[in-house]
């Protein structure tokens, strides 16, 4: 995962990013490098963020969201909601079976919880 926070990154609970995510908080002028504009990116509670997904600076990814793998996250994700594709786009209600919050029983990062009793 790459992480530029230089514009800020707020990441919320039970929320997970797979492998290779990369987000970026700034960019540059095209015109002058050394020139910078920043922008805070916010990943909101129980959303999944999927293998080399790119968050670009000021996106909000809403609760209960997912973001395809390989999807290119311009603009804000809303809640409950798949996006994917270069750009991403909406194709989809997350599909959860009526369950929301801690129901969804999100297990990433918690000890033990992939080992066998």
């Amino acid at each position: 995962v790459f992480l530029d926070s230089k514009g800020g990154i707020v990441i919320g609970d039970h929320s997970a990013l797979a492998e290779f995510v990369i987000i970026f908080t700034h960019n540059h002028s095209e015109s002058r490098h050394a020139e910078r504009s920043y922008a805070p990116v916010t990943v909101e509670d129980y959303c999944k963020i999927y293998t080399r997904a790119m968050l670009l600076p000021g996106v909000t990814v809403r609760r209960q969201a997912i973001v395809g793998a390989c999807a290119v996250v311009s603009h804000d994700v809303p809640e409950n909601t798949l996006v994917a594709g270069a750009p991403a786009k909406p194709l989809r209600q997350r599909k959860n079976d009526g369950l929301t919050g801690k129901a969804l029983e999100h297990v990433w990062l918690v000890p033990g919880a992939f080992e066998e009793k």
